[in-house]
């Protein structure tokens, strides 16, 4: 019985004392954790090394080019990087985060700064980036824009890069700096701007990665790690019109000044040749401003000649003059194509949470035979050339009995090559009133698009559409086959012309026939003024007599869609454009693009019809992605004999 019992004590002390060991070195590996949290981690530091000593030869001190984030301002360095080869300065090795590892890393990776410019500026960043349901824990999805730069300059591995870039990123797990040289391109690059809140956290190996920016905007002290000769470009925020009482302008103030501060004491503390670009005032979401922004890093960074000619720089890279005969030819052709369909062939397969609203009375919608708007909630899906989005929503019968109609609806996009698209779109709309069949009404459409020519001033589009709408519990339905072709020209510099031609043929019902004509000019008059007329007609090829008019037709007036005598119409506009105008409200909001116009309608329809009035167009963007553009009008309208007023928004 002793003995048990003496045996038992034995057991109980081994397990205290494995118990505390255990505790002991449990809190021993959480305080390492913690207290390794001011040291950072780098992967492929050796070949990095490896790399810039292949550049030097050993034989001078490398040059290191630090790229700060800002967002839109980091555009900046776009023309910094453009002075410097001007002057015989090409960096050995390139350290950067936030949006400045775009610009970093497409340079590293071969580009030349035009051809950077020219990348950004005929993709429109802005409009790559689509707002879903931060599931992922972003409020962005950036696969359209991250493969879109894959479409451009194709696979690469950031240790292979002709320029060592090394990428700055923090680890949400361990909360520890992350330094990276090695690895998927585009993966670091969606770790490199994965501000919160905004993107989502980027897996990398065992982290979870976002934006090095926000502890940090200007990161010297990795770069004086491999030399001492250091160049570093700024973008720092200082917007004197900020309204510092706003919520969410204090909160964008506050996570400024964290990293700011920090890059401040580093450079204080090396003291690098400074380029401080002269973008301080410019918004982080003032993408539309490319040009500007670019050309003022160019003119900082020539206001620094005398101590950058002072800087042992050399073009004795010769894999990266190599690098840029090859991208000359791909981007020629790859940008050349995204002028066609803005075609874009997803590299990783999507899965996107979102809501929506739908606008199918707009005056270019592209449906005929809708007239209403579809507010939704979906789950979108894309891989390669096919994107597809089936969403649950209520559609909002805007022109009739102005009700609420539960309806789902599925919608796909299949574009196999960069002058086709092809587009399914089917909606089934329900009657839970007990008032008729439950599957109340369907609307389908099957379209392909062809752009035979399109360039930077002007397109060629062949589009063709069939589109069916009815109910299932009767045969009452109208369909529409519609075809045609448009020459259009763009407004490709400020205060230029612009305008199109258009002529098609449509067969309504499968028994009326009908050809439709369009003619349409804008240009400047005097200052901000611009001139705009449009013509419209259609004529039926039965002679019965009878003309359909469409919404999408847009006279600015109450006539209902329907058959008339005729369908005759013409717009002219007066229209004051603000070239200087853009307004911004708490870091978040932008709007641009203001047009203001007086209006006059004409129109022949069973009889004389004119309307004339004032309208409003202004684009709307969230942090300068895609704009919704909103068009109000109000006037007085001859066929209601009293005023008639409009709201249309779509995304542009």
């Amino acid at each position: 019985m002793k003995q048990n019992s003496r045996l038992l004590n034995k057991i109980i002390l081994l397990l205290v004392v494995f118990m505390f060991i255990s505790g002991v070195l449990l809190f021993s590996n959480e305080a390492d954790t913690i207290f390794n949290m001011d040291i950072p981690v780098v992967y492929g530091e050796e070949k990095f090394i490896q790399r810039i000593e292949s550049l030097t030869g050993g034989t001078r001190e490398p040059v290191g080019l630090v790229l700060s984030g800002g967002s839109a301002r980091a555009f900046a360095h776009i023309g910094v990087l453009k002075y410097l080869e001007e002057v015989g300065i090409v960096p050995d090795f390139i350290v950067s985060n936030s949006m400045g590892s775009i610009v970093g890393l497409l340079y590293g990776a071969g580009l030349s700064p035009d051809q950077i410019y020219q990348l950004i500026e005929s993709t429109d960043i802005g409009n790559l980036f689509e707002l879903t349901l931060p599931i992922l824990g972003g409020l962005l999805d950036v696969s359209k824009f991250t493969s879109l730069m894959h479409q451009y300059i194709g696979d690469l591995d950031l240790a292979d890069l002709p320029i060592p870039v090394m990428v700055i990123c923090e680890d949400l797990i361990e909360k520890r700096e992350i330094r990276i040289t090695e690895g998927d391109f585009y993966t670091i690059m969606e770790a490199a701007y994965a501000l919160p809140v905004y993107f989502s956290p980027i897996q990398y190996k065992n982290r979870l990665l976002i934006d090095g920016g926000i502890s940090n905007l200007v990161p010297l002290s990795a770069a004086y790690q491999y030399t001492n000769q250091v160049i570093a470009s700024t973008t720092f925020y200082k917007n004197p019109d900020l309204n510092l009482k706003n919520p969410l302008t204090i909160l964008n103030t506050a996570m400024d000044i964290n990293k700011s501060r920090t890059g401040i004491q580093q450079i204080k503390e090396f003291d690098p040749l400074l380029i401080r670009c002269n973008v301080e005032e410019f918004s982080f979401m003032d993408f539309a401003s490319l040009r500007e922004i670019s050309d003022a890093g160019y003119q900082s960074a020539k206001e620094m000649f005398r101590e950058l000619e002072q800087l042992s720089g050399s073009h004795a890279n010769s894999q990266l003059w190599v690098k840029r005969d090859i991208f000359s030819e791909r981007l020629a052709l790859e940008l050349r194509n995204y002028q066609y369909t803005s075609r874009i062939e997803i590299m990783r397969s999507t899965v996107t949470v979102d809501i929506s609203v739908e606008n199918n009375f707009y005056p270019y919608a592209s449906t005929y035979l809708l007239d209403d708007m579809y507010f939704s909630a979906g789950a979108g899906v894309a891989a390669g050339p096919l994107q597809g989005r089936i969403s649950w929503g209520e559609v909002w019968d805007t022109y009739n009995t102005l009700t609420f109609i539960p309806s789902l609806q599925l919608d796909a996009a299949y574009s196999p090559f960069f002058f086709l698209q092809t587009e399914l779109k089917y909606r089934q709309s329900f009657d839970f009133s007990g008032i008729s069949d439950i599957l109340g009404s369907f609307y389908t459409k099957a379209a392909i698009h062809t752009v035979p020519f399109a360039d930077t001033d002007s397109r060629f589009d062949v589009p063709i559409s069939f589109e069916i709408i009815g109910t299932w519990d009767s045969s009452v339905y109208s369909s529409l086959l519609t075809t045609g072709a448009r020459y259009s020209l763009h407004r490709t510099i400020e205060r230029s012309g612009a305008g199109f031609i258009e002529a098609g043929y449509q067969l309504a019902d499968f028994s009326r026939n009908e050809m439709f004509g369009s003619l349409g000019v804008s240009f400047p008059v005097m200052g901000d003024f611009d001139f705009s007329q449009r013509l419209f007609t259609r004529i039926s090829l039965d002679g019965d007599g009878k003309t359909s008019y469409y919404n999408r037709d847009y006279i600015r007036s109450t006539l209902p869609n329907g058959l008339y005598d005729s369908n005759v119409i013409s717009s002219t506009e007066i229209v004051f454009i603000p070239s200087a105008w853009k307004q911004t409200f708490a870091e978040l909001v932008i709007l641009k693009n203001l047009r203001v116009s007086g209006y006059t309608d004409l129109g022949i329809f069973d009889n004389f019809l004119w309307a004339a009035g004032m309208q409003m167009e202004c684009d709307i963007s969230l942090i300068g992605l895609k704009p919704l553009r909103i068009t109000a009008y109000a006037g007085f309208d001859s066929f209601s004999g009293g005023l008639s007023a409009g709201i249309y928004f779509k995304y542009f």
